[in-house]
């Protein structure tokens, strides 16, 4: 579009006014948003200024979205022509987090009101749309779908892409929950000074970008780096705050990863403890109603059967056996410890019950080669059920739990199998999973109590607790949780092939 000659020397004296504020942020923020800054958001401020990126891990709740919000309101009024993009993995923090900020340091400022127009996903200057501008978008596939602020994956990674005459500058919110390949696509990018990084986010992974960028030097070169625990925000150290962290310390634990994250702003170390699953996702799981049967419907069978067998080893231990059908769970079935035949006899009475196969009469072919079944191999427990199962033609998997996790990716983030069947497989299963018919107070517990730590070493990884260190500290053995991740566990894992994808393709 034209621009009228009014329109470009109102610009120019707005450069020239603000000029002597593009070396120092900070003081532009305070003078023309009224705004008192605690002391860590001054400095980050003032380096996201003089530098090309910035990176801060901060723990909850200290004003992470507020300083981000003063450094894209800066660079755009500071820097005629200039483009801001915001991205976030989630749509939500974008609405009422960095969007409310931001609405909030519009309102308050005559200049900005008078030189830019602001909706809902985006700041633009007036008269000049599309070369000069503010907009968010998310960059989580989980999102991708988008409302409000924020409509997918592909238009955050063009947000890579921006070249404007007065420089780019991207913010990267919830850092932690945002895909690699969208970082690769920024910082393939920020080949030039005036393309400016601002990542922030809580430390949660020990594991992606956000991570690398302050602990891995292949990535970390370049980048000034911030650590904000909750005694740095006026925020946060306040009496009901600091009541607030005693009481996630004493719950989680003064070494947990929830504590390092949330309320230190550090990377969870090696040795730190926290637990894999949340109770919202549990008890959701418990909440869906197991309506399904394995059964004949036509003739022919529905789904597959899959049955995760837990053997008991010590004396408090309980032998568990979980049936399901696709999403549903069927039945829990526990008891003390019991010898393999005891336990192979409990498994062919319900084959033939959801088989409708009379008792004692043999298990057809079109019944048994519906059935998977997964068994803890674990100090050669499971083999007096697993052999038999075998030779009556039976799909039998042996687990061993503590062998190598899977893939390039599972090898890198885990340090055993087991680990990676609870983190990726009854993680994944859960968010669909009707557990009705098994749930109870003790695997509710099992669920939501399983700990993990990192290895200490080069190479940390993500691993279980020891069940023995669990007994220790009066948690008990996750039995019944352990047969629920056997019977969701996925078969390419362990070496078989997928029976429901089989019966898709015929």
């Amino acid at each position: 579009m034209s621009i009228h000659p009014s329109q470009t020397r109102a610009i120019e004296r707005l450069g020239e006014s603000l000029l002597a504020y593009r070396d120092d942020w900070q003081a532009f923020c305070a003078d023309h948003f009224g705004i008192t800054n605690d002391e860590w958001q001054r400095r980050v401020l003032w380096s996201i200024q003089a530098n090309q990126k910035v990176a801060t891990a901060g723990a909850q709740g200290v004003g992470k979205d507020f300083v981000a919000s003063q450094a894209a309101a800066a660079k755009l009024i500071l820097y005629p022509f200039s483009k801001v993009g915001v991205t976030s993995a989630s749509g939500k923090t974008l609405r009422t987090n960095f969007w409310g900020e931001l609405a909030a340091l519009y309102r308050s400022s005559d200049l900005f009101q008078r030189f830019f127009e602001m909706d809902t996903q985006s700041v633009r200057a007036r008269g000049h749309r599309e070369t000069w501008y503010l907009i968010a978008r998310t960059s989580s596939a989980h999102y991708s779908t988008g409302s409000g602020v924020g409509t997918g994956e592909k238009e955050a990674e063009s947000i890579a892409g921006m070249y404007a005459k007065g420089g780019t500058l991207v913010v990267v919110d919830e850092a932690s929950g945002v895909d690699d390949a969208v970082f690769d696509s920024l910082e393939g990018t920020a080949n030039t000074s005036d393309c400016k990084l601002l990542y922030l986010g809580n430390p949660l992974r020990r594991s992606g970008r956000f991570h690398d960028v302050f602990r891995r030097p292949a990535f970390a070169a370049g980048w000034k780096h911030f650590h904000v625990d909750f005694t740095q925000s006026t925020r946060t150290n306040t009496p009901e705050g600091r009541a607030i962290r005693l009481q996630w310390i004493r719950q989680h634990g003064r070494n947990s990863a929830f504590v390092q994250a949330r309320v230190w702003g550090r990377f969870p170390t090696g040795g730190s403890i926290d637990t894999i699953l949340n109770e919202d996702l549990v008890a959701a799981a418990f909440g869906r109603r197991s309506v399904a049967t394995w059964t004949r419907a036509n003739g022919a069978f529905v789904a597959p059967l899959d049955i995760g067998v837990d053997m008991a080893r010590f004396g408090d231990d309980e032998t568990v056996i979980v049936y399901r059908s696709g999403d549903h769970a069927l039945r829990m079935e526990t008891m003390g410890k019991k010898d393999s035949q005891f336990v192979l006899g409990r498994i062919l009475h319900w084959v033939r019950h959801y088989g409708l196969v009379s008792a004692g009469a043999p298990i057809p072919d079109e019944v048994r080669d519906l059935v998977t079944i997964r068994v803890d191999e674990g100090g050669g427990y499971g083999s007096g059920v697993i052999d038999p199962l075998r030779k009556m033609g039976f799909r039998c998997a042996g687990v061993h739990n503590g062998s190598s996790p899977k893939g390039r990716k599972g090898r890198e983030q885990y340090d055993n199998l087991a680990t990676q069947l609870w983190d990726e497989d009854l993680k994944a299963a859960l968010a669909t999973a009707h557990l009705s018919a098994i749930a109870d107070d003790a695997l509710l517990h099992q669920l939501v109590s399983r700990q993990y730590e990192y290895s200490v070493g080069r190479e940390s990884k993500m691993r279980l607790v020891s069940k023995e260190r669990m007994r220790k500290a009066g948690l008990g053995s996750p039995d019944r949780a352990d047969a629920l991740v056997l019977a969701f566990a996925d078969l390419r894992k362990l070496g078989m092939t997928n029976i429901a994808s089989t019966i898709r393709l015929l």
